[in-house]
């Protein structure tokens, strides 16, 4: 996915693995749960499938 989120998206993603990784070792299946469910509410609602127009061609084939 990190080819299709921003970069605030990909570092918050980071957070959250990090959080979700935490609940797992501490046994905490609620708190892991409500992470697993937020995180991917946010992974949903942040990836960027739309293309995005251009103008101009030339300047974006040189990319």
């Amino acid at each position: 996915a990190l080819m299709y989120q921003s970069a605030h998206s990909a570092a918050e993603s980071q957070a959250e693995h990090e959080a979700i990784v935490d609940a797992l070792e501490a046994g905490d299946q609620r708190a892991l749960r409500r992470l697993m469910q937020a995180h991917l509410g946010n992974v949903e609602s942040n990836l960027r499938l739309k293309p995005r127009l251009h103008d101009d061609l030339k300047a974006v084939l040189k990319t």
